[in-house]
């Protein structure tokens, strides 16, 4: 996605023409190098730099990811593709290269506040896939030929090109320099790496095997081995000391079919990705004798892999460890600092993350019981025998702190341990807890409350050894919530096991507690409706004494405890469990157990926002912070933070059925019997330096002006919401919605803002309403399905308009993918939306006509765009006919081809001034040119019709034509300024048009001359460009501005008004390949 803005306002008389000033870019990352403090991440045509921090405390504080980047430009024109930083002990220059252009750039001008580099961007004569900066100031790069590319600085000239005799295609290559020897791993299309020598130009090695293309390949720095991944999906790991004559190898013609390559010097391979592997890295091992490797893939994750190197024979690569960092599509980039033992990964999603991945042992501890009773009582110990007796097993965990933990076993007994001293206590045993037991404790606290079997509270401070029992219930205690404290105030909530009673109780004790039977206790009184009600969460704001209760069936219950009052919410987002609760004075927090997370507003608990994090948690089970939530993903435990959307605790423990307890710093859980342990680190393991945007492509964008929020659709199934910097960087707001099965084709906002609808395919049309104080989301209405059940087109023209007497209203029109058109009215409701068809009309090349509510299909046209007027009860529609047609009252009353082919863009805009009766529609075709059609919309209301009528249409259309080629590709975005037009286009081109309109003013455009001298030689250039193309504006605009748009397909573009200083600035944002870019 690209934001632009023009640096001056374009209303103006006195500046005169002028374009637009890059400001900020979202793009995918494309290269990674570590710098000393510091990384670097290519992003589009510039490079981050980012400062990196390994202090605990630091990294646990930092939440303003992205922040503290420099962005420095690099290319003109080429995406950053590598980064290499000389191995010697205190380098100056990096090397960075791209598509076929390099520069040399100073480590001092790069982390300095300079806004541009030193040094000059090289041109090759090939697309560049691997580069070197030798100690001697020469480039090394291998070419996609598989040729040796030398360039001398000095000089600024190329040397002869040096190849190996084979002048095959590659994917990818690598380059391993070690004092004057210089080796080429050259990884071919068909499944081939070359190893030659890059000062003779001799063949090495030849290492077959591979059944795909080779799309990554690494030589690691001893030179023995070589690490490659390929299109057959292997990462595989090769020994080149293996003699060449033990190699059983037949040549093949392409590298393909034929018998299986069966290649000795393949030491190790590995299958685990779900898709393409894009690189492999090789990582030292503290293990003698096992080579550790890493890859990262369009599976999005990042795989360890390891084998013992003295196996002989092709050994097995062992998928260690797996990481995801990223979504949408594609992990391009990783990075490694081997001192710090930092990993950093960058993916399409233009997100980067650096992960701590060299976790010390002492992390995990696995704890048989027999051996603790052993260190209890005795080495003589020995569990009971019989037929009957079976031998104690592990039951219930409480986590105290980060040092403490409490467990039961199945015999009744209560046990501690302390982590510093890895020592065992036994804290007593009782006969209620014998195969049963409820238990929970007071974070951070020396207290732990347990129910027994007999109906009786057991409280144990585990720092005096004291115990306490209180009688509560005739039957066994089914629940046990601890839910906070008031200095030596303590609370619990218990509920007895027969749930069809009112059988809730919240009773307060204090230290030490009184000598009475009896513990003060409120009781709670369940609903009529809530009969058999089970208690899941609970939370009690000791400020306003209100106890908060979850339930096993989805309700939520508001208990007043001064008052007594009580109010219950049956079902509040479903008929889940809610597993966890949390309060502020006005925000009621929620997560459920099939993975929701929600916002109500207190007191009348209106939704505010409710979605499922991306990625998903199977199952939350807890919210132990406003940012934080945990539970189980497959056989994992997951801690997610919601303002990053990471996992910033992933730990595999076999899945969600099993007894577990958490603490921020501490994981306790039962697997295969045993008691297992995991220390988590007060820092996260994983930080984001750069939080990206979408991994997929841009298809849509919408901006409100009233909320300044803008959406975002993508190819991904999300939406996601940013807002705007005063210098035009996006920051991501909320987490991204996915309920989408398909990509989202279309987004538009409500006049008012409060309501965002999104269309897709299978018919797929959602309200969604937004709020924003807090920022949240809630579906509220959803487009039913034709009766058969079975939604067979898409969605793919989307205009909305506020309309009708009650708030939340709106008026929706649709163009979908076979040619038909429809104009909703929708009513919101407290459940879901009521919806009815006001008219439909059928889009052919022959015009769109009024049909009866059953509807005729005729044509096979495509509905690329529709604009609704509702001050005319008109709308506009094109399609990829290059017909553009309007309605009026539900009749189609004009039409014209403006287009040779398929139109990708409109934009309407009404009211011209004096002649406020007047439209302008300006398109973007297929044919790459820019339409203009201005339309008297006076004259169409008054009666004028063009059907059927020689002369009617230009009676109609006042003024208009056709710029043609003013794109040298489809035009895929237009915005409709005051005083022109932005263009956009798949030649990557941006261009700003003005008004050549009759009664329009005509501004005189500066002096080229003038502005080269002033912007330097790559404005001089563009100037002298923008002279050659200024007779493009020739008809109904005028062409001012020419520049780079940074995308390669631009999906979608909107404009923004943005007041600064006084003066009207136009912002211009446009979508594209899961890119983001601000000028």
């Amino acid at each position: 996605m690209v934001a632009v803005a023009p640096g001056i306002p374009m209303s103006s008389p006195a500046a005169g023409p002028q374009g637009l000033t890059h400001l900020s870019i979202t793009a995918p990352i494309t290269s990674l190098a570590f710098l000393g403090e510091h990384l670097l991440a290519g992003e589009s045509t510039g490079v981050n730099v980012l400062p990196i921090t390994t202090d605990a405390t630091d990294a646990a504080n930092k939440t303003d990811a992205g922040t503290h980047k420099k962005k420095k430009n690099v290319f003109g024109r080429e995406k950053v593709h590598g980064i290499h930083i000389p191995t010697t002990a205190d380098p100056d220059k990096v090397l960075f290269w791209g598509g076929r252009s390099l520069r040399i750039a100073s480590i001092a001008t790069l982390l300095s506040d300079a806004t541009e580099l030193d040094g000059r961007e090289i041109t090759a004569a090939d697309w560049i896939l691997s580069a070197a900066l030798l100690n001697n100031g020469k480039i090394v790069a291998v070419g996609a030929h598989n040729e040796l590319l030398i360039y001398n600085p000095a000089t600024q000239t190329w040397c002869a090109p040096l190849g190996c005799g084979e002048r095959t295609m590659l994917y990818s290559a690598d380059l391993r320099i070690c004092g004057s020897d210089v080796t080429v791993a050259a990884g071919t299309v068909f499944g081939e790496i070359v190893i030659w020598d890059g000062v003779t130009g001799a063949v090495r090695r030849r290492l077959r095997g591979h059944e795909g293309s080779v799309f990554g390949v690494k030589i690691d720095a001893g030179g023995r081995w070589v690490g490659s991944c390929s299109d057959d999906r292997t990462v595989r790991v090769w020994d080149l000391e293996v003699a060449e004559d033990a190699e059983a190898v037949e040549r093949e013609t392409t590298g393909f079919g034929g018998e299986r390559v069966v290649a000795s010097a393949c030491a190790a391979i590995g299958w685990g990705h779900q898709a393409r592997p894009w690189a492999v890295r090789f990582v030292p091992s503290k293990v003698e004798g096992r080579l550790q490797v890493v890859s990262v893939g369009e599976d999005l994750t990042v795989r360890f892999w390891e084998f013992e190197t003295d196996q002989g024979g092709t050994a097995e690569l062992r998928n260690t460890k797996t990481h995801t960092n990223h979504v949408g599509k594609n992990a391009w980039a990783v990075a490694f600092d081997y001192e710090k033992k930092l990993m950093a990964t960058g993916g399409n999603d233009g997100r980067v993350v650096t992960l701590r991945y060299a976790q010390t042992a002492d992390r995990d501890e696995v704890i048989r019981l027999q051996d603790v009773l052993k260190m209890i009582h005795g080495p003589d110990y020995s569990p009971p025998k019989g037929k009957k007796k079976k031998s104690d097993a592990w039951k219930l965990y409480a986590v105290l702190d980060e040092n403490r933990l409490v467990a039961t076993t199945a015999e009744g007994a209560v046990l501690l341990y302390d982590l510093r001293t890895k020592s065992w206590t036994l804290l007593g045993t009782w006969s209620g807890l014998r195969n049963w037991g409820q238990m929970d404790a007071w974070t951070d606290s020396s207290l732990v409350a347990l129910g027994l079997s007999d109906g009786k509270l057991l409280v144990i401070d585990v720092d005096t050894r004291h115990s306490w029992t209180r009688p509560v219930y005739a039957d066994k205690v089914g629940g046990v919530f601890a839910c906070g404290r008031d200095g030596e105030k303590y609370y619990v909530l218990t509920q007895s096991i027969n749930v069809k009673n009112d059988t809730l109780a919240l009773h307060l004790f204090v230290l030490p507690p009184p000598d009475s039977a009896d513990l003060p206790r409120y009781a709670c009184t369940r609903p009529s409706s809530e009969s058999g009600l089970v208690i899941t969460s609970v939370h009690h704001d000791l400020s306003s004494q209100t106890l908060y209760l979850g339930t096993r069936n989805g309700a939520v219950g508001l208990c007043q405890l001064n008052s007594g009052l009580e109010t219950w919410f049956p079902a509040l987002y479903g008929t889940d469990a809610i597993t966890s609760i949390r309060s502020t004075s006005t925000v009621l927090t929620t997560t459920s157990r099939t993975g929701t997370y929600a916002l109500h507003s207190l007191p009348a608990m209106t939704p505010l926002h409710i979605a499922r994090p991306t990625p998903t948690i199977s199952s939350i089970e807890g919210s132990h912070t406003p940012s934080h939530i945990h539970g189980f993903r497959g056989l994992n435990f997951i801690t997610h933070s919601l303002s990053t959307q990471l996992d910033v605790l992933s730990v595999e423990c076999g899945g969600a059925h099993r007894s577990w307890s958490y603490h921020p710093q501490l994981l306790a859980w039962t697997q295969s019997s045993d008691l297992h342990l995991h220390r988590a680190p007060r820092a996260p393991d994983t930080t984001l330096l750069i939080p990206g945007y979408h991994g997929r492509e841009i298809k849509t964008a919408a901006f409100s002006p009233a909320t300044r929020i803008l959406a975002t659709g993508a190819e991904d199934t999300t939406i996601r919401f940013a807002t705007l910097t005063p210098e035009g960087v996006l920051e991501p707001l909320g987490t991204p919605l996915k309920l989408h099965s398909t990509g989202v084709i279309a987004l538009a906002w409500s006049r008012d803002g409060e309501r965002l609808v999104s269309a897709g395919g299978v018919e797929e049309l959602y309200v969604w309403r937004v709020s924003t104080a807090p920022f949240g989301v809630v579906l509220e209405g959803i487009l039913p399905l034709p009766a058969d059940g079975a939604g067979e087109v898409r969605f793919t023209a989307l205009s909305v308009t506020n309309g009708g007497y009650m708030r939340g209203m709106l008026y929706i029109a649709l163009g979908t993918s076979d040619s038909m058109l429809r104009e909703l009215h929708y009513t919101p409701t407290p459940t879901n939306g009521i919806w009815g068809k006001t008219w439909e009309g059928v889009y052919t090349t022959n015009g769109i006509w009024v049909t009866t509510w059953e509807g005729v299909y005729n044509g096979t046209n495509c509905v690329t765009a529709i604009a609704l007027l509702p001050e005319y009860e008109a709308l506009v529609a094109a399609g990829n006919d290059g017909f553009i047609c309007v309605w009026v009252g539900g009749r189609r009353r004009w039409r014209r081809r403006v287009h040779q082919s398929g139109i990708g863009a409109m934009s309407v805009k009404s009211g011209t001034g004096a002649n406020d009766g007047r439209i302008r529609i300006v398109s973007g075709g297929d044919d790459g040119g820019v339409g203009v059609c201005v339309i008297d919309l006076d004259r169409l209301c008054k009666g004028a019709d063009s059907e059927g009528a020689d002369g009617g249409e230009e009676e109609v259309m006042v003024e208009g034509g056709l710029i043609p080629e003013a794109h040298g590709a489809a035009v895929t975005g237009v915005v409709t300024t005051r005083d022109g037009v932005v263009s956009v286009g798949g030649d990557m081109k941006i261009r700003v048009w003005e008004w050549a309109l009759e009664g329009t003013e005509e501004k005189v455009p500066d002096e080229k001359e003038e502005e080269a001298e002033k912007a330097g030689e790559e404005k001089a250039e563009q100037a002298e460009q923008a002279e050659e193309e200024e007779g493009k504006g020739e008809g109904p605009l005028k062409l001012v501005w020419t520049g780079e748009s940074g995308v390669a397909d631009v999906g979608d573009m909107v404009a923004v008004g943005e007041g600064r200083e006084g003066r009207v600035v136009n912002w211009v944002l446009s979508g594209g390949m899961g890119e983001a870019d601000g000028n």
